[in-house]
């Protein structure tokens, strides 16, 4: 910060907050931090996070220009006010040298016309305009999208191959990945990953046909009673082991050799 190592304040545009009141609720605080820190002293941490770098570069040209005006306003009130150009201090003069009967003779015509200024809008309006906060915005949106991206392609490089081949076909949608997920692992230790994949695809395909509230309430139901049906089904049908018959003519026969 130039001319000015601590200030009892600084001025915090609307701008500041916006853009920081784009973050989440856990990076707020640590930009908030930074920038009091920066407005107030002039100094910047070393172990600041990337957003909050960036955020806080963009935000040190406006603090700086501030400033500045403040430096330049302190300085200009130590030499009694802002010099006067040559125009204002030749007509000042020329006021002076006039007669004082004649001033006090003639009205005032500013007394009795109202201003011009007052009743006329000014047609060039002065704007004062952030360039760099859309472009802030912007970086922190994609910033965004890239940490969402990463979590996802994370969640997804450790699911079951079933479940990605759910999604591959288009049978889930993403919010529905980790719950899918989760009860194809807890099946797997009592069932065949074949039966699990094919009650799943059958299951998933059937409910494209429905209008459903709650998609995996309905999936979860349907898929636990058709595996445990067949289960029961399997458990009836298994075969019970035959007894081999005694041939007692071939008892007899060894019996002569004890």
């Amino acid at each position: 910060m130039e001319n000015i190592s601590k200030k009892d304040g600084f001025i915090f545009y609307k701008s500041f907050y916006d853009s920081i009141n784009a973050l989440d609720e856990s990076m707020q605080l640590e930009v908030y931090q930074a920038l009091a820190e920066y407005g107030l002293s002039g100094e910047i941490k070393d172990d600041l996070s990337p957003i909050t770098k960036a955020l806080l570069t963009a935000m040190i040209p406006t603090i700086d220009n501030a400033n500045k005006r403040y430096v330049a306003s302190v300085q200009n009130g130590k030499k009694g006010g802002r010099p006067k150009k040559n125009k204002e201090v030749k007509e000042e003069v020329s006021e002076n040298l006039e007669k004082p009967n004649q001033n006090l003779n003639k009205p005032r015509h500013n007394l009795e016309k109202p201003s011009n200024n007052l009743t006329k809008p000014n047609p060039n309006p002065s704007v004062s305009v952030s360039v760099y906060d859309t472009d802030t915005e912007d970086m922190i949106k994609d910033k965004k999208i890239k940490e969402k991206d990463k979590t996802v392609a994370q969640a997804q490089s450790s699911l079951n191959y079933i479940t990605e081949l759910l999604l591959k076909k288009e049978l889930i949608y993403e919010n529905e990945v980790q719950l899918i997920d989760d009860m194809i692992k807890s099946y797997l230790s009592s069932f065949s990953a074949i039966d699990i994949k094919c009650k799943c695809e059958y299951i998933l395909e059937k409910m494209k046909e429905k209008d459903l509230n709650n998609r995996m309430n309905y999936f979860k139901s349907s898929f636990e009673k058709n595996i445990y049906q067949d289960f029961a089904k399997e458990s009836k049908e298994t075969k019970k082991i035959e007894k081999i018959p005694i041939d007692n003519d071939a008892l007899d026969m060894l019996s002569q050799y004890d």
